[in-house]
């Protein structure tokens, strides 16, 4: 197929949050309950920067959600504050792999993917934004469906390789 997809999402990213679990009821009645951790701010933007993407990636699906292979690349651009206007890379929280699972989990949601297993190879980056910029995401898919027919022949026969 080697399709490619470019998404263009705006607004502040926002990461992944992490779960709290602890433990409701006593005794045989007691249970572990799991639930996202944080406030309720911070529950509301990622809820919104969720759907931001969703909505991008509902807009790009064509047709039914991509099943085979796929590389991706994540481009997150957050506004400069003015104690760093010399600095071009973002290197405090939130964390890039938080940010990254927030991105595959909405592709999903939104039907670009099947499931966020299909992506096999990833390239992420995260950097302030630009004077030519606004904050947000550049996502990029590609299908890798023609590499893994080459490697399959390449399996079949190592010595034409």
């Amino acid at each position: 197929m080697n399709q490619s997809i470019h998404l263009r999402v705006n607004g502040i990213p926002v990461p992944q949050g992490s779960k709290q679990a602890f433990i409701v009821g006593k005794g045989a009645e007691a249970r572990a309950v799991v639930a996202p951790a944080g406030s309720k701010d911070a529950k509301e933007a990622h809820k919104a920067w969720r759907q931001s993407v969703t909505d991008e990636a509902a807009k790009a699906a064509q047709g039914e959600p991509w099943d085979g292979p796929v590389a991706i690349k994540i481009e997150f651009v957050f506004p400069r504050p003015k104690a760093a206007k010399h600095r071009t890379r973002h290197t405090v929280k939130p964390d890039l792999d938080k940010l990254i699972r927030s991105v595959l989990d909405s592709l999903v949601a939104g039907g670009l993917l099947v499931d966020d297993a299909r992506i096999c190879e990833i390239s992420a980056s995260k950097f302030y934004v630009s004077p030519a910029l606004t904050p947000g995401a550049f996502i990029s898919l590609r299908d890798l469906s023609d590499v893994e027919a080459a490697d399959r022949e390449l399996l079949k026969n190592p010595r034409s390789a």
